[in-house]
């Protein structure tokens, strides 16, 4: 896992419970993640790493430029 999530938009990161499983949660929604591979293919490429790439990252950042907030 990285030790620092670089998204704007990230909330925070729950780990999986027994009636639960692993999520990501931001402004723009929640990810619940089938196993560890998607888990890391995620959050490391849209959360972490290349946020910029991610599409709720884009489509925040649009919102919030149509409304004049900025947030990175």
């Amino acid at each position: 896992m990285p030790k620092a999530f670089l998204c704007p938009y990230f909330r925070r990161h729950k780990k999986a419970t027994k009636h639960s499983p692993e999520r990501v949660i931001c402004e723009g929604g929640t990810i619940r993640f089938r196993d560890d591979q998607m888990r890391k293919d995620v959050i490391y490429k849209f959360c972490a790493l290349d946020y910029q790439e991610c599409q709720i990252y884009q489509t925040l950042s649009a919102y919030h430029n149509r409304n004049g907030k900025t947030r990175d």
